[in-house]
């Protein structure tokens, strides 16, 4: 709901990404080039997806996964078209293509339908502690996909790092 309160305290010309991104996504460099900085992003992510499991554990706790996708899916959908439509952005559809259409969708079945079902049957059962992390290894996959099918290097550093994420599954594991 504070969401909310905050899309609807903005004009309906305001981007809340510009804001975002003018106030703390963004840094001067020694050469006065202003750059995202994509480690307050990649922070705000981790703090709030860490934060997410707390919220899923306690709120599948009478309700099945499935409806607790629905549930998810139904808020997330509510705030972004809501959001859309005050802000004006929703008419930005029009410009998304086809292919980016096919992709797009295919991202959502996996993460957001496939992967969060998942997610939400190992969570109702599991400790968060240790099925968090373990799913938090995903990046782990897009590696091994990159490295096969999307021609990505594959470096000493990578690969030592992706060891030690298999390593750390197995100890998650026992």
């Amino acid at each position: 709901m504070v969401g909310i309160a905050i899309i609807i305290a903005f004009r309906r010309d305001t981007c809340i990404e510009c804001l975002i991104y003018q106030e703390v996504g963004l840094r001067t460099t020694n050469k006065g080039e202003r750059k995202m900085n994509i480690y307050l992003f990649a922070f705000l992510a981790m703090v709030f997806w860490g934060l997410a499991p707390v919220f899923g554990k306690i709120g599948l706790t009478k309700v099945s996964p499935l409806i607790g996708l629905y549930v998810r899916t139904f808020v997330v959908a509510a705030i972004l078209l809501v959001y859309g439509v005050l802000s004006g952005q929703i008419k930005n559809l029009t410009y998304v293509g086809r292919t980016d259409i096919l992709y797009l969708a295919g991202e959502a079945v996996f993460a957001s339908l496939l992967g969060h079902l998942a997610y939400f049957f190992a969570l109702k059962s599991g400790a968060a502690s240790r099925v968090v992390p373990f799913i938090a290894a995903y990046p782990l996959v897009t590696f091994l996909v990159g490295v096969s099918f999307l021609g990505e290097k594959l470096t000493l550093m990578k690969g030592a790092g992706a060891g030690l994420v298999v390593l750390g599954l197995l100890f998650l594991m026992r």
